[in-house]
This record gives C-alpha cells, structure tokens and sequence, in this order.
C-alpha cells in the first residue's frame, strides 16, 4: 500500500501525531514509510506518536533542536528567583543582618582574633514546566555568587556549601532561628577557597544537596529551596564577601538547575 499525506504544525505548544490504522502494513506492525520534503522540529519536551510507529527517513536529515528526549525532558538552565537571604556569625547572638547588601562567607575577625563563622542562608523559589515534583532528579545544579571584595590568595578560607535539610523552609526572622538551621547530609566542600576578585563571578556545583532536598517528601513545585553556605572542616581564619539579593550594582546569587 502506498499512500500520501501532508501534516502541517507551526506551533509552540505540545502536540502528538495520530498515524490512521490503514497506513499499517502488515497489519497491526505500525511501520510507515516517510518521505521528508522540508521539516524543521523544535520539540520541547519530546514527540510522542499514537499509535506507536517504526519511522523510515529519507533526505533530507531531520534536525531537532534543542535536544530531544524520549523520556522526560531538558529545561536548562533556569534561573531561579528569590527574595531575602541572611548571614549571622555563629557565637555572635547580636549578628543576624537580613537586609545587608553583602554576604559574608568564612570567618569574622577583628583586631586579628577570630570571633565566630559566618552562616549564610539563601532562598530560591523553584517553580518551572514541565513542574519540578518530589523526587524529580536533575543533572546538575550551579549556585553562582558574585565577589564585592578582592581577597588575597594568602587569605586562607574554608567553605561548604549545601541547602537547609527541608522542603520548603521559611525565612528565619532572628539568630537563634537561623543558627538553629540544619543543612542536608549532601554539601560541596571547599577547603582551600581561592582569592577572589571583585566582579568576578564564583560558581559552586551543589547538586548533591539540592537533589536531596528534591527527593524529601515535603518537596513540590514552586516551594523554597534554601542554599546554605558555612565555614568548612579546615580551620581558616579567612573570610570572602559576595553581593545579596540588595546590592545594588553587581549580580544577585543565582541558581542554575539542569535535569
């Protein structure tokens, strides 16, 4: 049997192609010949047949662009939106500063003496589509943070960085609130943080510890997801600065997710 049809879309939206049951041949196989004049495919997230069918191409080739998935899809990056992050320095009771232009990452000194570590705790609000559900797993996660501070290389300073251990934390409103603040199992660990130059923007792979915040039973779509940066296992007496969602000139923390 031999047969022509034209199928014509222009559309951004999903969309499946339906193959009548008289085009199989033999029977019930679900192979049909194509022959391919002029296509351009953008698919996003994936091409679907019904009923499943076995695809002959001829010239010339088709070119999907961007990737095409059989299986789930591939959004990225994505830049996620927040609102208030915070830092205090732990022993300091009096240190909880939510509205600072800059975050301090490391360690507080003065005069010389070590006075405590910096804890720093910033929201994300993660909403995309297709929707990012519980237990959703990505590729990858990039936590970006611009310098508002050149530090010397011999400015020694240790850092890990994960999220808040919960599916859709809130914004700590005092000390003992955000000292209290647990990060999860999974974090990146930075014993040795280079010198940074103001301006410069610094990138931190955190996917371990946001895809174990996606795996928690409280996660959904469009919930807070908290990034959590505090001093590392190595004792440093060094500290680095970065700008907050308040500065008003260099870039806000941004957070790249791919899955």
């Amino acid at each position: 049997m031999t047969d022509d049809f034209d199928i014509i879309r222009n559309t951004t939206n999903a969309f499946s192609i339906n193959v009548p049951d008289d085009f199989n041949e033999p029977a019930g196989n679900g192979f049909v010949r194509i022959m391919v004049d002029d296509i351009s495919v953008v698919v996003t997230p994936q091409l679907t047949t019904s009923p499943p069918i076995a695809l002959a191409l001829t010239s010339p080739q088709i070119v999907f662009s961007p990737t095409t998935e059989l299986v789930g899809s591939t959004v990225v990056p994505t830049l996620y939106d927040y609102s208030t992050d915070c830092v205090i320095v732990q022993g300091r009771t009096d240190s909880f500063s939510p509205i600072g232009t800059g975050l301090w990452l490391g360690t507080e000194r003065t005069g010389g003496v070590v006075i405590g570590n910096y804890k720093v705790w910033i929201p994300f609000v993660v909403s995309d589509t297709p929707p990012i559900t519980q237990g959703k797993q990505i590729a990858s996660a990039i936590l970006t943070i611009m310098a508002i501070h050149t530090s010397d290389p011999s400015n020694i300073t240790s850092l890990k960085f994960g999220c808040e251990k919960t599916g859709n934390p809130i914004a700590p409103v005092n000390y003992n609130d955000l000292n209290a603040r647990v990060m999860t199992a999974a974090f990146t660990a930075v014993d040795y943080v280079e010198g940074w130059v103001t301006g410069t923007a610094y990138t931190f792979d955190i996917t371990t510890a946001v895809q174990e915040v996606f795996n928690l039973s409280t996660w959904a779509d469009g919930n807070v997801l908290a990034v959590m940066i505090m001093h590392g296992a190595i004792f440093t007496d060094g500290y680095r600065y970065c700008a907050s969602y308040s500065h008003p000139t260099y870039d806000k923390p941004k957070l790249d997710i791919t899955y």
